[in-house]
């Protein structure tokens, strides 16, 4: 005969295990949110205003190859050059801005774990690229660098962009040290 109680012992221990698997369950949620909140601003990690210099670093690699591939695949075979983008493209804040939400844009709708036939890429096009690329046209957002009239730059038929040039990487560095509180070559900003 068995010792009284001892079913009871048991299934008390076995509710506690369960308990404690389960708090360990949530104890790895509760880090991956703390992860989360704390290494992404509020915003998201698109914000720039929010990001550290770390982040506006991997931002600014992410954006030079969304918008290289988005001038060389798409524009670069428009006629119109005021729906081109300069090489220069990351000095202009308010196209980084639109550029920025567009690489967003374009991220929710070519989402790598979907393999449900979708309108969300040619909704893309039509909701997002084309009223952005229509922006810059109606603002002339780059026909003034394109016509070599600002940034120093020269361009014919066409614009190749290189994603990571020389001039960009510089641009990068001084952002990701402002932001940082430092300058390019290491001083400290004077934050009054």
């Amino acid at each position: 005969m068995s010792e009284p109680g001892a079913v009871e012992r048991a299934a008390g221990v076995e509710a506690i295990a369960e308990l404690f698997e389960r708090l360990s369950g949530v104890e790895e949620l509760a880090l991956h949110l703390d992860e989360e909140l704390t290494n992404y601003p509020a915003g998201g990690p698109w914000h720039w205003t929010g990001l550290d210099a770390d982040q506006r670093r991997a931002l600014w690699v992410e954006l030079d190859t969304f918008v290289t591939w988005l001038q060389n695949r798409i524009l670069n075979h428009l006629q119109e050059r005021t729906m081109w983008i300069a090489p220069c493209w990351y000095q202009h804040e308010e196209a980084v801005e639109l550029l920025t939400a567009l690489m967003v844009a374009h991220k929710a709708a070519y989402h790598p774990k979907s393999k449900k036939a979708s309108f969300q890429p040619v909704e893309w096009f039509t909701r997002a690229l084309w009223p952005t690329i229509e922006v810059f046209k109606r603002e002339s957002t780059f026909i003034g660098c394109l016509d070599a009239r600002e940034h120093s730059q020269t361009h014919t038929m066409g614009v190749q962009l290189t994603a990571g040039g020389d001039a960009f990487a510089q641009f990068v560095d001084a952002d990701a040290a402002a932001a940082a509180g430092v300058t390019a070559d290491g001083e400290v900003l004077d934050e009054g």
